[in-house]
Order: structure tokens, then sequence, then C-alpha cells
């Protein structure tokens, strides 16, 4: 699971649609733990954080986001935001750090 900048995501995801081929980057903002969500307003100069994960969408990753229940150290239960069949993408973090709303995806399976 990742938390995103709320401007930052709204930014790449219009510079994706005016821009034929390129997709804007979003950047994802500090861990915050289990602290509750920020809803701070743009008048204050903060910005709100969204919860989120990559999905697979029509061939392309998007951010999803998503609402959280219980966790520890390992797991995080997911309650809201994805339905059942949806394809998350996962993998290490120096893979992940480097995903964009909008990319172009092959989807690879590895079995266990």
């Amino acid at each position: 699971m990742r938390s995103f900048d709320l401007d930052s995501l709204a930014e790449a995801r219009r510079h994706a649609a005016e821009s034929s081929g390129t997709v804007g980057e979003v950047h994802a903002a500090e861990a915050g733990g289990n602290e509750p969500e920020s809803t701070m307003s743009e008048d204050d100069g903060e910005r709100e954080e969204l919860k989120g994960v990559f999905a697979v969408r029509d061939g392309s990753a998007r951010f999803v986001e998503i609402e959280t229940g219980i966790a520890d150290q390992k797991r995080i239960e997911i309650i809201g935001g994805l339905t059942e069949g949806d394809t998350v993408i996962a993998g290490p973090y120096r893979v992940l750090r480097n995903v964009k709303d909008g990319d172009a995806l092959k989807a690879e399976f590895k079995d266990n």
C-alpha cells in the first residue's frame, strides 16, 4: 500500500490526459504508519493524503484509492476500493517506487 499526495495524483492524471503517450509522475507521501488520513484544505497550504494501491486496469497501472481495516507488521486488511478479481501490482519497493499512474503494463504471474 502507498500513500499519495492528492494534488500530485490529480496533476499526473491531468498531464497524462493532455499528452499523447506521456504519463506524469505521482510522488509518494511520507509513510504515516497507522495515523489517520490527513484531511487538510488547500487554504492552509497543506495537502490531503490518499491511501491506495496500483491495480491493473485496461493494461495500465491505475492508482486506486482504498480504505484499510486492521493491520499488523506484514498484512493490511483492505475493506474498500477494490473489487473481487482486481489484480494489484506487487513487488519490492525498489521496483514499485517507479510505477506511475497510467504506465502501460504486461502482467506476469509467478507460481508460488
